[in-house]
């Protein structure tokens, strides 16, 4: 009989925890210590775990303890990231999805936690893709905590130039944007960055009142930390900023675009659409089988407009799930 072993993670097993990660089936840049290390020191009660199998470490779970009003202690996998959730290999099927899950659930069990919440990565993310661990979860009594919709391009690399096959008000949108003289550009300076935060920020405090969830300086050691994998696109207009979108190479498969912003001033000269379409073109380029474009509901509740115009560059809601056990 398999051993599996639960062993915490501590700082020496920082280059296996990355191995395995980029090595695994649907591990994401959001599980790597590299990107959860970018939270400051004490945010969360990190709780991270790697799985061995026979003395073979094979798998990974990043995840926070998490106090409740009650003084209980829940595990969150994970508070600090768009996903969580375990981290397997490409070979494992349905049979060694379950054994690990089930190891691992005992152990949280033994060490007291009555609440469990995970986060999982969406199925689409894998390589081979599967939804064995939403089935594991589920026939532990998992529950959904919510049910999220993001909007998914599926990139068809048969097809040569997507953009043909936008909806036709989209592409006259772009025809009129590139009349205007509005250019997209990569654009990873500190000024790029700095200029699209303000516009950012000024856009999430007059729709919603709130502040992003990144500060500035938090945005630029995520692309110190990743330079190859996280991007700005901006588009400009006569030199100047008058949109972006922040875009998470994930994994090999999928590309997140974060933080779509534009100076509301400049709305009709279409920078967003082209830049949305440029920004589909360069994701293809980067040999991305996805695109997402992010959350149209927020606590069940579908923003429809928001769904429409994700859906005229041929976005597809997809779950994005969030399970608990307990509590």
């Amino acid at each position: 009989m398999e051993k599996i072993e639960i062993i915490p993670y501590t700082a020496d097993l920082r280059d296996t925890w990355e191995k395995v990660v980029m090595e695994s089936n649907n591990g994401t840049i959001y599980h790597m210590q590299n990107f959860l290390g970018y939270h400051k020191e004490g945010r969360f009660n990190n709780f991270h775990h790697l799985i061995a199998v026979d003395g073979r470490i094979e798998a990974v779970i990043p995840g926070a303890k998490v106090l409740n009003d009650k003084g209980e202690t829940s595990f969150s996998s994970y508070p600090g990231s768009s996903v969580g959730g375990f981290v397997l290999p490409q070979s494992y099927g349905l049979e060694d999805t379950d054994k690990v899950i089930m190891a691992f659930l005992h152990y949280l069990e033994e060490n007291g936690f009555k609440k469990i919440e995970i986060t999982p990565t969406p199925f689409f993310y894998g390589r081979q893709e599967n939804q064995h661990i939403d089935f594991v979860l589920s026939r532990e009594g998992f529950g959904f905590r919510k049910r999220e919709m993001s909007s998914v391009i599926p990139i068809s690399r048969e097809i040569e130039n997507p953009i043909a096959l936008l909806r036709p008000s989209v592409r006259q949108a772009l025809r009129k944007a590139r009349k205007a003289g509005v250019e997209i550009v990569q654009d990873d300076s500190i000024e790029a960055y700095t200029a699209y935060h303000a516009i950012l920020t000024q856009n999430l405090a007059s729709k919603h009142n709130v502040k992003p969830v990144h500060t500035l300086e938090e945005m630029k050691d995520l692309k110190r930390r990743f330079p190859e994998k996280i991007t700005l696109m901006v588009a400009k207009l006569q030199e100047e900023i008058v949109a972006g979108i922040w875009i998470f190479r994930a994994n090999p498969k999928v590309a997140v675009a974060f933080y779509i912003a534009q100076k509301y001033e400049f709305q009709e000269s279409r920078a967003v659409n082209l830049l949305y379409a440029e920004t589909l073109l360069k994701v293809k380029e980067w040999g991305h089988k996805y695109y997402e474009l992010g959350l149209f509901s927020v606590n069940m509740q579908p923003n429809y407009g928001l769904g429409r115009f994700k859906e005229s560059y041929g976005g597809i809601g997809l779950f994005r799930d969030y399970f608990v056990r307990g509590g």
